[in-house]
């Protein structure tokens, strides 16, 4: 059983015949295949519950969750799928930041348990505003309500081009972290002795390419970082 987050594009969407999608959704499937395990999905309103049934024991794993120190004290990870890089988001008219001290004294969106969550934690002069879905953070960006979003590139790059407002953020500064993904399962569970083979086997196969383009696509050139 795997536990997934209803709408987290482009890893994770439901379409609407409650059919679960995305990245991370094709790509747990081939690499179930490869493991010749089946796995069923049981999607939640976020990530925080999504983890919160494996936690409860309510689900095997997590597909293509980050890899992060804090987070290998209490579960572990296949070997991983993709990395990204963790950015700032700005309105496309401010000029004013450009850098990670350039927040001091702002407002700036994060997704609760995401890792821009972490990363304000450790900055006091920063004002952090946590979102339940970076959605909801874009359109508060987007208004003015915060300066800022600290979140994965490729994940908003995706949901702004979607809502058709990609002109009107930009990204700045060099990136604040590169986070790696895996599937995530409760520690010392045996699943990753067949999960790793298979990941391999992932990530030098033709599939691999294919479902990746298919997803995140080709980087647009004003989503260059500044």
């Amino acid at each position: 059983i795997a536990s997934i987050p209803e709408n987290f594009p482009p890893h994770y969407i439901t379409d609407e015949n409650g059919k679960p999608t995305g990245f991370a959704i094709e790509a747990m499937e081939q690499i179930a295949k490869y493991a010749n395990i089946k796995v069923v999905y049981k999607p939640q309103k976020n990530f925080a519950l999504a983890i919160q049934a494996l936690d409860d024991g309510q689900a095997d794993l997590v597909p293509n969750s980050g890899i992060a120190s804090y987070r290998l004290e209490n579960y572990d990870f296949s070997d991983p799928i993709e990395t990204f890089e963790v950015v700032i988001f700005v309105r496309i008219t401010s000029h004013d930041i450009e850098s990670l001290s350039s927040l001091r004294g702002r407002k700036v969106g994060v997704v609760k348990t995401n890792i821009g969550e972490k990363i304000i934690a450790s900055e006091d002069e920063i004002i952090g505003v946590a979102f339940d879905h970076v959605s909801i953070a874009l359109v508060d960006l987007l208004s003015g309500q915060v300066d800022a979003i600290i979140y994965p590139k490729p994940t908003l790059t995706k949901i702004a081009n979607k809502a058709g407002v990609d002109d009107f953020i930009k990204i700045v500064g060099s990136p604040l972290v590169e986070v790696k993904r895996g599937v995530r399962v409760r520690k010392g569970d045996k699943l990753l002795s067949r999960l790793n083979p298979a990941v391999a086997k992932f990530q030098h196969s033709p599939e691999f390419k294919e479902i990746y383009t298919k997803w995140f696509g080709k980087p647009r050139p004003f989503w260059t970082i500044n």
